[in-house]
């Protein structure tokens, strides 16, 4: 008698696919770090406000509160521009996504920190 093995391989997927419920909270929690994004860059609009405690221009680092106020306006749109790129991106891998849009979000907040940060030590 003959002995032969089969040895038949599977492929393995190592994390499973999201599903639909999983796409519709991902383009949730992105339409709200845009929501988010807009605030938080408004926000920044008003940064330049700050120079109304200048009595003198020594007493200010206008170019301080200047690089804050950009900080704080235009570096959370680079972070959606970012965010929106690699959630499309592990969308269309099919991998989870959920996260992006969180870090995202906190990368934001820490964006418009930064730059009121920056804003507010112009000040003298």
């Amino acid at each position: 008698m003959d002995e032969t093995t089969e040895h038949e391989t599977t492929a393995v997927d190592p994390a499973p696919r999201p599903g639909a419920g999983h796409v519709v909270a991902t383009l949730l929690l992105l339409a709200l770090f845009l929501v988010v994004t807009a605030t938080v860059s408004l926000g920044g609009v008003f940064l330049p406000s700050f120079t109304e405690d200048c009595v003198t221009d020594a007493a200010c680092d206008r170019a301080r509160i200047g690089w804050g106020s950009l900080l704080a306006i235009f570096g959370p749109w680079l972070v959606a521009l970012v965010v929106v790129i690699w959630t499309t991106v592990r969308m269309l891998q099919r991998r989870a996504a959920r996260r992006v849009p969180i870090l995202g979000t906190f990368a934001n907040l820490a964006l418009f920190a930064l730059g009121l940060w920056l804003a507010a030590s112009g000040v003298g």
